[in-house]
């Protein structure tokens, strides 16, 4: 039976999602003899070996590269309120100014800008969070050039099919999560 490996530069697996998915993922993972390595980059890749940043060196038959979630570099450049080089955004899903103001009628959304739930907690980024706030956005633009206020965005409950090997997944529905 080959050998996976999986490298992750985060600390965990799904780092946008909560702790315990993660946890609930790696534990799967294990359980299928797959190898975890946080917290490493890949720092070169040749013909059939790779280098990670501590300097390490592995081989490898076949590499699958996933680029993961990362800003598009035109959002460093921009005069607006970052987290973690994501765009911040104000309940109506405006881009902050440095000032901490909204601009109007600039919005973000999906993965270029960072939206929490009432409890605080981040909005993992995922398609279905980028066409809720799209639907939310062009509902407050359309108001915007009707002459009325915009509206603050409630952010969705996050409901979610993570598959994690043969016929065993981890599912968020309605605020519980279930595993198996």
């Amino acid at each position: 039976c080959p050998e996976i490996t999986i490298i992750q530069s985060a600390n965990r697996l799904l780092p946008s999602f909560p702790e315990n998915i993660s946890q609930l993922a790696a534990k799967r993972l294990k359980e299928l003899g797959i190898l975890l390595m946080f917290g490493r980059r890949v720092k070169e890749v040749h013909k059939s070996s790779l280098t990670l940043d501590n300097g390490e060196k592995r081989s490898f038959d076949r590499l699958f590269w996933t680029g993961g979630i990362a800003p598009h570099a035109v959002i460093e450049k921009l005069p607006a309120q970052k987290e973690n080089g994501f765009l911040r955004v104000s309940e109506c899903l405006e881009v902050l100014s440095l000032k901490g103001e909204p601009y109007k009628e600039i919005f973000a959304l999906g993965d270029a800008s960072t939206v929490y739930d009432y409890e605080g907690k981040l909005i993992p980024w995922t398609a279905q969070k980028a066409i809720d706030e799209g639907g939310k956005i062009a509902h407050n633009l359309f108001r915007a050039l009707s002459g009325n206020t915009i509206k603050v965005c409630v952010p969705q409950t996050v409901r979610f099919i993570i598959p994690v090997g043969g016929k065993w997944a981890i599912v968020k529905l309605n605020g519980i999560t279930y595993a198996g």
